[in-house]
């Protein structure tokens, strides 16, 4: 087992309209939300933008699976996505199963005093420091990641 290479670390949380944002320290420390990216014309060159600034080593992505595990329309949407930002960033690119991860950063804004209006432009960069975190633990406690790499998710319905 090869230990993961130093740098930081990205998580997005796609979405129709935003796309949340979540990047580490070089040491792997802090998990930070960041500003949303809009899901528009310009998010191809946002990533890249983002990709050239931060110089990630690899990549968090949620996948909004069906309670049941069922990937649906909006898992669908991710793979598309997926396999886009392959395109646009180096660096693996590791899938989390997002289930629950909203109502997670729902509920750590809430402890915090953030209310249910103010949280809307915060959720998606928050669901993403919740990937990231994961992540960072699981590549501290065992040294390398055990997510599935998006290269071995199919466009079709798994």
């Amino acid at each position: 087992m090869t230990p993961l290479p130093n740098g930081r670390r990205a998580a997005l949380d796609y979405g129709d309209v935003r796309i949340g944002v979540a990047v580490t320290d070089f040491h792997k420390i802090l998990c930070s939300p960041l500003p949303f990216m809009r899901n528009d014309e310009n998010l191809e060159q946002s990533i890249r933008t983002f990709a050239q600034e931060y110089e990630p080593v690899y990549w968090v992505v949620g996948l909004p699976l069906n309670l049941s595990g069922v990937a649906g329309e909006s898992a669908q949407k991710v793979k598309y996505f997926l396999h886009q930002l392959s395109q646009w960033v180096d660096g693996d690119i590791y899938i989390y199963d997002e289930r629950r991860s909203t109502l997670e950063a729902s509920r750590k804004l809430r402890e915090v005093g953030i209310s249910a209006k103010d949280q809307k432009s915060l959720i998606d960069s928050m669901s993403a420091v919740s990937f990231l975190e994961a992540a960072i633990d699981e590549e501290k406690s065992s040294g390398t990641l055990s997510l599935r790499k998006f290269d071995e998710l199919e466009l079709e319905n798994e």
